[in-house]
């Protein structure tokens, strides 16, 4: 029974890993299969750095990779905070220093 996105994820991929499971402008087709490696990647390295049931910030466009960090933050426990580059600087540090940001 699926109750989560990380439950989703995973019976995709064990279901039909090579399906198409996002079309990104830069990257191309992204199976679930590759999403999932993405993900895990993420995660490995946020784990990395000891990080534990807080905000994680993305800075990045939108795209499949914030997906899969996205995956990563929820993979790991972590809360996924994206920001984009394109936000102004003054709103970025609002937002960052209200969630008390390492």
């Amino acid at each position: 029974m699926i109750k989560s996105v990380i439950d989703y994820l995973e019976v995709a991929v064990i279901s039909h890993p090579d399906k198409l499971s996002i079309i990104d402008m830069t990257l191309g087709k992204i199976t679930y299969k590759r999403l999932y490696e993405m993900s895990q990647y993420f995660a490995f390295e946020i784990n990395k750095k000891h990080v534990h049931n807080q905000p994680v910030v993305i800075l990045m466009e939108k795209s499949s990779v914030t997906v899969a960090a996205f995956f990563g933050c929820t993979y790991t426990n972590n809360i996924y905070v994206p920001l984009d580059p394109e936000m102004p600087v003054d709103r970025m540090k609002k937002i960052i220093d209200e969630l008390k940001c390492e």
